[in-house]
């Protein structure tokens, strides 16, 4: 069964795999005797590389640190792998990091501090550290003028965050440290899920538990194949049940008893017209996922962007970020722009990392929300 999320489900042709990479692999020639099957000669792949500025290696943790609230010190540690199977879902890319520090610099964070493991010996272990002075945007500051949908991200304590295509799972554990919401779903093909997001969330939460890095934040890993309305389904599920459960929280608090269906209708109420909030975030990420799309092979963006419209409420902020490696990767955006609207204008990566300056990065942050269906003025 064929996925949309850039990757195949269950089965992979060579050629798509040969299509559909964002990152590089090297290939050796490797002569074979005659004797074995008449074969001469065997293509051997090398592990899988990420074309990045922070990462460059893939079969090494990645440390993420930062001083938190309180000023306690917290860290996450991601681990990748380069194995075909989770390609390239199982690598840390740079707008992971980028976009991890944005959202920390919108908490407040004004140092984080990367480090990538590399395993010299077995009892010696070299570490390559950087620090990053996170810089936002002015209109990003937050403050007392800042717009509602802007306050709306930081102080979105009964907040519900999906990210689409998480990967290793960094940027979504990055909000949920930095902005504290309720909950946070992390969402992948299923085998990128099971072998590499779920032991991120799981050992970091292991870690929340002992220096409440996450607060109360509940995260969440859960297969979510774009286009699969199987998978949406059980998505938006786990997201009303959640709903429902803090609404009839909320009522037990205040000694109130009400039914589930009053606690929907409570919840439904508060929405406009045009949209009802059970199901559907209130925070979407996505980050780097306009890596396959050529002139003329099969494009997954038709999928992401059908995805993306059944979670979307009226005020649902969309926080996308891309990197453009061929003028064919502009069309998610161009998709996405035919239902939502910008808040601010692009951000670039240089503008919140100075290391970019120098460089040819293509890379910007986007927020985005659903465009208002004007009305039309009623006769007198």
């Amino acid at each position: 069964v064929e996925c949309a999320n850039g990757r195949d489900a269950d089965v992979t042709t060579t050629m798509g795999k040969a299509n559909h990479k964002k990152g590089n692999k090297s290939v050796s020639k490797v002569s074979v005797d005659s004797n074995s099957n008449d074969r001469k000669d065997q293509e051997e792949p090398t592990a899988n590389r990420p074309r990045n500025f922070y990462v460059t290696d893939a079969t090494h943790p990645f440390r993420f640190a930062f001083k938190g609230r309180f000023g306690l010190h917290h860290a996450l540690t991601i681990h990748q792998t380069p194995d075909e199977e989770t390609w390239p879902g199982g690598a840390l890319w740079d707008l992971g990091v980028l976009l991890s520090n944005l959202l920390l610099g919108m908490a407040g964070v004004t140092l984080a501090t990367t480090s990538t493991v590399m395993e010299s010996s077995p009892n010696n272990n070299k570490v390559k550290s950087k620090n990053h002075n996170i810089q936002l945007p002015a209109h990003l500051a937050g403050g007392k003028n800042a717009p509602d949908w802007l306050h709306s991200i930081i102080l979105s304590e009964k907040s519900i965050i999906l990210e689409l295509g998480t990967g290793v799972g960094l940027t979504g554990l990055a909000a949920a440290a930095a902005l504290r919401p309720s909950l946070v779903l992390l969402t992948d093909l299923q085998v990128v899920v099971e072998k590499v997001t779920q032991r991120n969330i799981e050992e970091n939460t292991q870690a929340q538990k002992r220096h409440r890095l996450l607060g109360k934040t509940m995260c969440i890993g859960h297969p979510l194949c774009w286009g699969l309305r199987e998978d949406e389904e059980a998505v938006a599920g786990l997201i009303e049940e959640y709903q429902l459960s803090n609404a009839s929280s909320s009522s037990s608090k205040r000694k109130t008893k009400k039914k589930q269906s009053s606690n929907q209708q409570k919840i439904a109420a508060s929405t406009d017209d045009q949209s009802n909030r059970l199901g559907k975030p209130d925070i979407i990420l996505i980050g780097d996922v306009a890596y396959q799309h050529k002139p003329g092979a099969p494009s997954h963006f038709e999928a992401l962007h059908s995805t993306l419209l059944q979670f979307l409420h009226a005020d649902t902020i969309v926080i996308f970020g891309t990197r453009i490696r061929m003028p064919a990767s502009n069309d998610l955006l161009t998709l996405f722009l035919e239902d939502l609207e910008p808040l601010i204008p692009p951000i670039p990566a240089d503008e919140l990392e100075p290391l970019f300056g120098s460089l040819k990065h293509n890379m910007s942050i986007h927020f985005l929300r659903r465009r208002k269906v004007a009305t039309e003025p009623q006769s007198p």
